[in-house]
């Protein structure tokens, strides 16, 4: 069977390219890429696609920002230029490109509005997968296990803590055992408050008359 070979979209800025095959539900999807070229392999249902493109200048297959993705229509490349400048093309060989590439004008910038500072929408690009050895990133989308942190939940355990409202016992102190503990120090010896002002009469009948004394 004869591979068929993708319709290919493409758009630039001045510091790289965005590259997209036309693919629906592609699996089984190789990118290679060099600084020069760009190699792409997938298949769909019953049918293989394949391209082969020579590009037109040269780009970092290394760098971070060198990856791409699959979506569910669509394989989309991000590729970093080697030098920045406009290629004004994707292809090497011009004539080629007329027949298998057509501009992406979903993501067309023109030099004007980039100058303004419009970029690529890099957001499908998240969990995109290097080109070089940085293959091997996307992984990082596992840090989201992080959010198991959530775990010092169990901290709200410390709720225990109101079990400190049995400080309120000193309403268990009714009115009748403290008037019985009340009567209790009454009757014992001395324990009559009154008694210390009788103590003081006797002290006073001790006392000499002035008027005898003089």
């Amino acid at each position: 069977m004869v591979n068929k070979h993708p319709q290919v979209k493409w758009a630039e800025v001045a510091d790289s390219l965005y590259v997209t095959f036309e693919v629906s539900d592609a699996s089984d999807a190789k990118i290679e890429c060099t600084e020069d070229e760009l190699k792409f392999k997938a298949t769909s249902g019953n049918d293989t696609f394949e391209a082969n493109l020579k590009l037109k200048g040269k780009v970092k297959p290394d760098d971070k920002e060198t990856k791409w993705v699959i979506t569910g229509r669509h394989v989309e490349c991000h590729l970093v230029k080697e030098e920045s400048e406009r290629w004004e093309g994707l292809l090497a060989d011009k004539k080629l490109g007329k027949n298998l590439v057509k501009p992406d004008f979903d993501r067309w910038i023109d030099s004007d509005d980039e100058a303004e500072g419009a970029g690529f929408d890099m957001g499908a690009m998240g969990g995109g997968m290097g080109m070089g050895g940085m293959g091997g990133m996307p992984g990082m989308g596992g840090m989201g296990g992080m959010p198991g942190m959530g775990g010092m939940g169990g901290m709200g355990g410390m709720g225990g803590m109101p079990g400190m409202g049995g400080m309120g016992g000193d309403g268990g102190m009714d009115m009748a055992k403290l008037q019985e503990m009340m009567a209790q120090m009454k009757d014992a010896p001395g324990g009559d408050a009154g008694g210390e002002d009788g103590d003081d009469e006797d002290d006073e009948d001790d006392l000499p008359d002035l008027e005898d004394a003089d």
